[in-house]
């Protein structure tokens, strides 16, 4: 690809992107569509976390991209679970409770491991299920909580 050529298409999609939000206007996709991005997205989650549970830690990138794209809605766009009306069902949720009265920074989503020469953070999704005690931290919520 020659050099500047992606940076030109990229800033062509956000003027027209920015133009139809601007305008009210949106691109219509067929229920089918959205049901095939939705497949594509579950893969997507598959493959990464596969990839990043054989090590590849900066996968986690990609996969919060994924994630974001089916749950996050913001004024400026819809989520594919809310264009699917299915923001209602429920998850497993496996963080912490956020305590809005605590001062101290928050880990809710994940253990902070800290010792020797190094530090690491250990996913409480992957390890919450090997502890038989910390199973009763797992509750379904909804989406659109």
């Amino acid at each position: 690809m020659a050099a500047g050529k992606g940076t030109h298409h990229s800033a062509k999609f956000e003027v027209l992107a920015d133009y139809l939000v601007e305008n009210n206007m949106t691109i219509k996709q067929s229920k089918e569509d959205l049901l095939r991005a939705f497949q594509e997205n579950v893969q997507f989650i598959i493959a990464s976390s596969r990839s990043f549970d054989s090590g590849f830690e900066s996968e986690a990138k990609r996969l919060s991209v994924a994630i974001r794209v089916l749950v996050h809605d913001t004024s400026r766009s819809t989520s594919l679970l809310t264009q699917l009306r299915k923001n209602d069902i429920p998850f497993y949720d496996t963080g912490y409770e956020y305590n809005p009265k605590n001062l101290v920074t928050q880990l809710c989503l994940l253990w902070l491991k800290a010792g020797g020469t190094a530090s690491e953070y250990i996913s409480l999704l992957y390890d919450v299920f090997k502890l038989d005690k910390a199973i009763s931290m797992v509750r379904k919520v909804p989406f659109n909580t």
